[in-house]
Protein backbone atom coordinates (compact mmCIF):
# COMPACT_ATOMS: atom_id res chain seq x y z
CA UNK A 1 0.00 0.00 0.00
CA UNK A 2 1.17 3.37 -0.89
CA UNK A 3 0.85 6.66 1.52
CA UNK A 4 0.18 10.12 0.00
CA UNK A 5 3.15 11.12 2.64
CA UNK A 6 5.48 9.05 0.08
CA UNK A 7 4.37 11.37 -2.89
CA UNK A 8 6.62 14.16 -3.74
CA UNK A 9 4.87 17.77 -2.25
CA UNK A 10 5.71 21.10 -3.50
CA UNK A 11 4.87 22.78 -1.32
CA UNK A 12 6.74 20.52 1.55
CA UNK A 13 9.47 20.70 -0.81
CA UNK A 14 9.39 24.69 -0.66
CA UNK A 15 8.93 24.29 3.48
CA UNK A 16 12.02 22.26 3.32
CA UNK A 17 13.97 25.00 1.81
CA UNK A 18 13.04 27.52 3.97
CA UNK A 19 10.65 29.44 1.14
CA UNK A 20 7.35 28.91 2.59
CA UNK A 21 5.86 29.36 6.25
CA UNK A 22 4.83 26.18 8.39
CA UNK A 23 1.20 25.94 8.06
CA UNK A 24 -0.44 27.30 11.22
CA UNK A 25 -3.77 25.48 13.09
CA UNK A 26 -6.29 25.88 15.53
CA UNK A 27 -9.33 23.89 16.72
CA UNK A 28 -12.42 25.72 16.96
CA UNK A 29 -14.99 23.04 18.24
CA UNK A 30 -14.59 20.37 20.16
CA UNK A 31 -16.38 18.31 22.74
CA UNK A 32 -17.52 20.12 26.18
CA UNK A 33 -14.82 17.97 28.19
CA UNK A 34 -17.46 17.65 31.08
CA UNK A 35 -20.32 17.08 28.46
CA UNK A 36 -18.83 15.16 25.81
CA UNK A 37 -22.37 14.67 23.98
CA UNK A 38 -21.89 18.05 23.43
CA UNK A 39 -20.06 20.58 21.14
CA UNK A 40 -18.48 23.29 22.12
CA UNK A 41 -16.17 26.29 20.47
CA UNK A 42 -12.89 26.06 21.97
CA UNK A 43 -10.32 28.42 20.29
CA UNK A 44 -9.71 31.72 22.62
CA UNK A 45 -9.20 35.28 21.03
CA UNK A 46 -5.58 34.91 22.11
CA UNK A 47 -5.20 31.65 20.07
CA UNK A 48 -7.47 33.35 16.88
CA UNK A 49 -4.38 36.10 17.29
CA UNK A 50 -1.56 33.86 16.83
CA UNK A 51 -3.28 31.72 14.16
CA UNK A 52 -3.86 35.00 11.72
CA UNK A 53 -0.34 36.27 12.58
CA UNK A 54 1.33 33.08 12.12
CA UNK A 55 -0.49 32.36 8.49
CA UNK A 56 0.22 35.65 7.93
CA UNK A 57 -3.68 36.89 7.31
CA UNK A 58 -3.31 39.81 10.12
CA UNK A 59 -1.07 42.47 11.37
CA UNK A 60 -1.61 43.56 14.82
CA UNK A 61 0.39 46.57 14.38
CA UNK A 62 -1.54 47.61 10.86
CA UNK A 63 -4.71 46.94 12.33
CA UNK A 64 -4.47 49.21 15.30
CA UNK A 65 -3.39 52.21 13.03
CA UNK A 66 -6.70 51.17 10.52
CA UNK A 67 -8.36 51.32 13.54
CA UNK A 68 -7.44 54.79 15.20
CA UNK A 69 -8.50 56.35 11.73
CA UNK A 70 -11.94 54.43 10.63
CA UNK A 71 -15.13 54.62 12.43
CA UNK A 72 -15.69 50.81 14.26
CA UNK A 73 -17.91 48.36 13.19
CA UNK A 74 -19.53 45.79 15.50
CA UNK A 75 -19.48 42.50 13.25
CA UNK A 76 -22.82 40.50 13.61
CA UNK A 77 -23.67 36.93 12.63
CA UNK A 78 -25.83 37.43 9.05
CA UNK A 79 -26.92 35.96 5.92
CA UNK A 80 -23.89 34.61 4.61
CA UNK A 81 -21.70 36.80 6.27
CA UNK A 82 -20.95 40.30 8.03
CA UNK A 83 -23.25 43.18 8.30
CA UNK A 84 -22.92 45.00 5.27
CA UNK A 85 -21.92 48.51 5.93
CA UNK A 86 -21.24 51.54 4.10
CA UNK A 87 -17.20 50.72 4.39
CA UNK A 88 -17.94 47.14 3.78
CA UNK A 89 -15.90 46.67 0.53
CA UNK A 90 -12.96 48.80 2.16
CA UNK A 91 -11.77 45.22 3.32
CA UNK A 92 -11.37 43.52 0.15
CA UNK A 93 -9.00 46.48 -1.31
CA UNK A 94 -6.56 45.44 1.06
CA UNK A 95 -4.79 42.45 0.41
CA UNK A 96 -3.94 41.56 4.08
CA UNK A 97 -7.66 41.39 4.61
CA UNK A 98 -8.83 38.77 1.43
CA UNK A 99 -9.42 35.15 2.17
CA UNK A 100 -11.18 32.28 1.09
CA UNK A 101 -12.55 29.92 3.67
CA UNK A 102 -12.50 25.77 2.29
CA UNK A 103 -13.96 23.07 4.19
CA UNK A 104 -14.48 19.64 3.68
CA UNK A 105 -17.33 17.18 4.99
CA UNK A 106 -17.57 13.35 4.36
CA UNK A 107 -17.55 10.07 6.12
CA UNK A 108 -15.05 9.27 9.42
CA UNK A 109 -11.81 7.71 7.76
CA UNK A 110 -12.75 8.49 3.83
CA UNK A 111 -8.91 10.29 3.64
CA UNK A 112 -10.27 14.01 3.95
CA UNK A 113 -7.21 15.41 6.14
CA UNK A 114 -5.36 13.56 4.07
CA UNK A 115 -6.19 15.07 0.79
CA UNK A 116 -6.17 18.90 2.59
CA UNK A 117 -2.55 18.11 3.73
CA UNK A 118 -1.71 17.25 -0.11
CA UNK A 119 -3.45 19.56 -1.47
CA UNK A 120 -2.63 22.92 0.82
CA UNK A 121 0.39 22.00 2.72
CA UNK A 122 -1.59 22.31 5.88
CA UNK A 123 -0.76 19.27 8.90
CA UNK A 124 -3.83 18.20 10.25
CA UNK A 125 -3.98 14.79 12.09
CA UNK A 126 -4.23 11.98 10.24
CA UNK A 127 -5.60 7.97 10.63
CA UNK A 128 -2.74 5.74 10.79
CA UNK A 129 -3.79 2.48 9.01
CA UNK A 130 -1.51 0.42 10.33
CA UNK A 131 -3.67 1.06 13.63
CA UNK A 132 -6.85 -0.25 11.96
CA UNK A 133 -9.60 2.57 11.00
CA UNK A 134 -10.01 5.10 14.35
CA UNK A 135 -11.84 8.50 14.44
CA UNK A 136 -8.85 11.30 14.23
CA UNK A 137 -10.32 14.30 13.66
CA UNK A 138 -12.76 16.18 16.42
CA UNK A 139 -15.00 18.71 15.87
CA UNK A 140 -13.71 21.55 13.48
CA UNK A 141 -10.03 22.41 12.97
CA UNK A 142 -8.98 25.26 10.54
CA UNK A 143 -5.77 25.69 9.23
CA UNK A 144 -3.60 27.82 6.83
CA UNK A 145 -2.13 27.12 3.74
CA UNK A 146 1.70 28.51 3.43
CA UNK A 147 1.64 28.44 -0.74
CA UNK A 148 -2.02 30.35 -0.55
CA UNK A 149 -2.07 33.27 2.39
CA UNK A 150 -5.23 33.89 1.27
CA UNK A 151 -6.91 30.47 1.33
CA UNK A 152 -7.74 29.06 4.89
CA UNK A 153 -9.54 25.39 5.24
CA UNK A 154 -11.62 23.85 7.49
CA UNK A 155 -11.02 20.05 8.43
CA UNK A 156 -14.36 18.42 10.12
CA UNK A 157 -15.04 15.72 12.41
CA UNK A 158 -15.91 12.82 10.05
CA UNK A 159 -19.58 11.74 10.00
CA UNK A 160 -20.91 8.39 10.62
CA UNK A 161 -18.24 7.38 13.70
CA UNK A 162 -18.69 4.18 15.58
CA UNK A 163 -16.41 6.78 18.20
CA UNK A 164 -19.43 9.19 18.35
CA UNK A 165 -22.12 7.06 20.63
CA UNK A 166 -24.24 9.96 21.85
CA UNK A 167 -25.57 13.28 19.58
CA UNK A 168 -23.77 12.19 16.67
CA UNK A 169 -26.21 13.41 14.30
CA UNK A 170 -26.38 16.79 16.29
CA UNK A 171 -22.74 16.91 16.34
CA UNK A 172 -23.01 16.47 12.33
CA UNK A 173 -25.40 18.58 11.43
CA UNK A 174 -23.57 21.29 13.43
CA UNK A 175 -20.39 21.09 12.84
CA UNK A 176 -21.60 20.86 8.67
CA UNK A 177 -23.90 23.73 9.35
CA UNK A 178 -21.17 25.89 10.86
CA UNK A 179 -18.76 25.16 7.46
CA UNK A 180 -21.40 25.72 4.78
CA UNK A 181 -21.83 29.67 6.42
CA UNK A 182 -18.15 30.21 6.62
CA UNK A 183 -17.52 28.66 3.44
CA UNK A 184 -16.80 29.51 -0.15
CA UNK A 185 -16.59 26.52 -1.32
CA UNK A 186 -17.89 23.13 0.68
CA UNK A 187 -15.95 19.74 -0.21
CA UNK A 188 -18.22 16.65 0.09
CA UNK A 189 -16.05 14.00 0.37
CA UNK A 190 -17.52 10.37 -0.99
CA UNK A 191 -16.31 7.35 -2.09
CA UNK A 192 -17.73 5.97 -5.34
CA UNK A 193 -19.11 3.05 -3.84
CA UNK A 194 -21.04 5.01 -1.03
CA UNK A 195 -23.15 6.91 -3.98
CA UNK A 196 -26.32 5.70 -3.75
CA UNK A 197 -26.25 4.84 -0.33
CA UNK A 198 -27.91 7.56 2.43
CA UNK A 199 -25.34 7.64 5.22
CA UNK A 200 -22.10 7.62 2.81
CA UNK A 201 -23.87 10.81 0.80
CA UNK A 202 -24.64 12.58 4.05
CA UNK A 203 -27.98 12.62 2.39
CA UNK A 204 -29.53 13.36 5.51
CA UNK A 205 -27.18 15.96 6.82
CA UNK A 206 -27.47 17.70 3.77
CA UNK A 207 -31.09 18.16 3.88
CA UNK A 208 -31.04 19.56 7.24
CA UNK A 209 -28.12 22.35 6.61
CA UNK A 210 -29.54 23.32 3.61
CA UNK A 211 -32.63 23.74 5.20
CA UNK A 212 -31.18 25.46 8.37
CA UNK A 213 -28.52 27.67 6.16
CA UNK A 214 -31.58 29.22 4.98
CA UNK A 215 -33.88 29.66 7.98
CA UNK A 216 -31.09 31.27 10.02
CA UNK A 217 -28.73 33.14 7.80
CA UNK A 218 -30.69 34.06 4.95
CA UNK A 219 -27.45 33.63 2.60
CA UNK A 220 -27.29 36.06 0.03
CA UNK A 221 -24.38 34.95 -1.17
CA UNK A 222 -23.35 31.61 -3.34
CA UNK A 223 -21.36 28.69 -2.13
CA UNK A 224 -19.93 26.14 -4.20
CA UNK A 225 -20.86 22.45 -3.22
CA UNK A 226 -17.53 20.80 -4.68
CA UNK A 227 -18.74 16.75 -4.41
CA UNK A 228 -15.03 14.99 -4.59
CA UNK A 229 -15.75 11.58 -5.45
CA UNK A 230 -12.94 9.16 -4.11
CA UNK A 231 -11.93 5.66 -5.58
CA UNK A 232 -13.35 6.26 -8.89
CA UNK A 233 -11.16 3.49 -11.06
CA UNK A 234 -10.26 5.74 -14.81
CA UNK A 235 -11.36 2.18 -16.43
CA UNK A 236 -14.91 2.38 -16.77
CA UNK A 237 -14.67 -0.60 -19.12
CA UNK A 238 -13.81 -2.66 -15.95
CA UNK A 239 -16.70 -5.00 -14.45
CA UNK A 240 -18.86 -3.46 -11.60
CA UNK A 241 -17.34 0.30 -12.15
CA UNK A 242 -20.04 2.76 -12.48
CA UNK A 243 -19.36 5.77 -15.34
CA UNK A 244 -18.64 8.73 -13.70
CA UNK A 245 -21.35 10.51 -15.49
CA UNK A 246 -23.88 7.93 -14.29
CA UNK A 247 -22.32 8.40 -10.44
CA UNK A 248 -22.52 12.90 -11.51
CA UNK A 249 -26.19 12.25 -12.52
CA UNK A 250 -27.38 10.43 -9.53
CA UNK A 251 -26.21 13.05 -6.82
CA UNK A 252 -27.62 15.54 -8.97
CA UNK A 253 -30.81 13.47 -8.67
CA UNK A 254 -30.78 13.90 -4.81
CA UNK A 255 -29.38 16.97 -4.54
CA UNK A 256 -32.40 18.44 -6.37
CA UNK A 257 -34.82 16.54 -4.58
CA UNK A 258 -33.63 17.72 -1.22
CA UNK A 259 -33.73 21.38 -2.49
CA UNK A 260 -37.85 20.37 -3.48
CA UNK A 261 -38.32 18.78 -0.17
CA UNK A 262 -37.11 21.21 2.46
CA UNK A 263 -39.14 23.62 4.18
CA UNK A 264 -37.88 27.09 2.88
CA UNK A 265 -38.61 30.42 4.25
CA UNK A 266 -41.24 33.07 2.16
CA UNK A 267 -38.19 34.42 0.66
CA UNK A 268 -36.52 31.80 -0.54
CA UNK A 269 -39.89 30.57 -1.95
CA UNK A 270 -39.38 30.86 -5.53
CA UNK A 271 -35.70 30.58 -5.55
CA UNK A 272 -33.60 26.93 -7.35
CA UNK A 273 -30.86 25.44 -5.86
CA UNK A 274 -28.68 27.17 -8.60
CA UNK A 275 -29.42 30.02 -7.22
CA UNK A 276 -27.43 29.54 -3.82
CA UNK A 277 -25.09 27.30 -4.79
CA UNK A 278 -22.60 25.97 -7.70
CA UNK A 279 -21.87 22.45 -8.14
CA UNK A 280 -18.61 20.84 -9.28
CA UNK A 281 -17.69 17.40 -9.30
CA UNK A 282 -14.02 15.97 -9.48
CA UNK A 283 -12.79 11.97 -9.44
CA UNK A 284 -10.04 10.55 -7.74
CA UNK A 285 -8.90 7.24 -8.73
CA UNK A 286 -7.53 4.70 -6.37
CA UNK A 287 -4.07 5.67 -5.08
CA UNK A 288 -2.82 2.21 -4.66
CA UNK A 289 -3.63 0.80 -8.21
CA UNK A 290 -3.15 4.68 -10.11
CA UNK A 291 -0.79 5.86 -8.35
CA UNK A 292 0.74 8.51 -10.95
CA UNK A 293 -2.53 9.35 -12.11
CA UNK A 294 -3.55 10.32 -8.57
CA UNK A 295 -0.95 12.73 -8.53
CA UNK A 296 -1.84 14.42 -11.64
CA UNK A 297 -5.29 15.05 -10.79
CA UNK A 298 -4.33 16.36 -6.98
CA UNK A 299 -2.24 18.80 -8.87
CA UNK A 300 -5.13 19.26 -11.30
CA UNK A 301 -7.46 20.00 -8.14
CA UNK A 302 -4.65 22.06 -6.44
CA UNK A 303 -4.38 24.10 -9.80
CA UNK A 304 -8.46 24.83 -9.65
CA UNK A 305 -8.07 27.06 -6.37
CA UNK A 306 -4.88 28.52 -6.82
CA UNK A 307 -4.59 29.40 -10.65
CA UNK A 308 -6.32 32.06 -12.24
CA UNK A 309 -5.36 30.91 -14.96
CA UNK A 310 -7.06 27.52 -15.21
CA UNK A 311 -9.69 27.14 -17.12
CA UNK A 312 -11.79 25.73 -13.93
CA UNK A 313 -10.45 28.14 -11.48
CA UNK A 314 -12.62 28.64 -8.47
CA UNK A 315 -12.69 31.70 -7.93
CA UNK A 316 -13.02 33.40 -10.67
CA UNK A 317 -17.02 34.25 -9.34
CA UNK A 318 -19.02 37.75 -8.54
CA UNK A 319 -19.11 36.26 -4.71
CA UNK A 320 -15.61 35.63 -4.33
CA UNK A 321 -14.45 36.96 -0.63
CA UNK A 322 -17.77 37.95 -0.09
CA UNK A 323 -18.70 35.81 2.92
CA UNK A 324 -14.74 37.14 4.76
CA UNK A 325 -14.70 39.30 7.56
CA UNK A 326 -12.00 41.54 8.77
CA UNK A 327 -9.42 39.01 9.91
CA UNK A 328 -9.53 40.16 13.24
CA UNK A 329 -13.13 39.79 13.81
CA UNK A 330 -13.16 36.21 12.88
CA UNK A 331 -13.12 35.28 16.58
CA UNK A 332 -16.45 37.29 17.23
CA UNK A 333 -18.22 36.40 14.03
CA UNK A 334 -17.48 32.70 14.27
CA UNK A 335 -18.74 32.31 17.73
CA UNK A 336 -22.03 34.33 16.68
CA UNK A 337 -22.61 31.77 14.16
CA UNK A 338 -21.48 29.30 16.31
CA UNK A 339 -24.13 30.24 19.10
CA UNK A 340 -27.01 31.17 16.36
CA UNK A 341 -26.58 27.49 15.39
CA UNK A 342 -26.87 25.44 18.64
CA UNK A 343 -29.53 27.71 20.19
CA UNK A 344 -31.36 25.94 17.20
CA UNK A 345 -33.98 23.21 18.30
CA UNK A 346 -34.77 22.17 15.11
CA UNK A 347 -30.91 21.04 14.94
CA UNK A 348 -31.19 19.51 18.27
CA UNK A 349 -32.34 16.03 17.79
CA UNK A 350 -32.50 13.68 20.91
CA UNK A 351 -30.57 10.70 21.12
CA UNK A 352 -31.62 7.38 21.93
CA UNK A 353 -31.18 7.32 25.23
CA UNK A 354 -32.62 10.34 26.07
CA UNK A 355 -35.52 9.58 24.31
CA UNK A 356 -35.76 6.32 26.42
CA UNK A 357 -35.30 8.51 29.58
CA UNK A 358 -37.72 10.67 28.73
CA UNK A 359 -40.74 7.60 27.64
CA UNK A 360 -39.46 6.08 31.25
CA UNK A 361 -40.34 9.26 33.13
CA UNK A 362 -43.53 10.29 31.48
CA UNK A 363 -44.78 6.26 31.93
CA UNK A 364 -43.74 6.05 35.77
CA UNK A 365 -46.46 5.01 37.65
Amino acid sequence: FFSLSAIPNPISIMQQNGLLKSSQSLQLLGSDPEQTHLLQYCATEQQWQQYLTGSGLHDPAAVTQKLQNAPSHTLQATPGGPTPTENSNEHKTDGTQKYAIISIMGPQSSGKSTILNKLFGTKFDVMDHTKGRHQVTTGIWIGSCPKAKQLMVLDLEGTDSAERKQNRSNFERQTSLMALTLSEVLVINMWAADIGRATGMNIDTLRAILEANMRLFAPQSKTLLLFLIREQSPDETQFGVTPAAQLQKTIEGVLNAIWNEIEKPSSFQSKKISDLFDVDFFFMPPLVYYRDLFEQRALQLYDRFTNPNDAHFYFHTAYHFSKCVPPEGLYTWTKQIFEAITNDESLNIPDQQKLLSAYRCEHAL
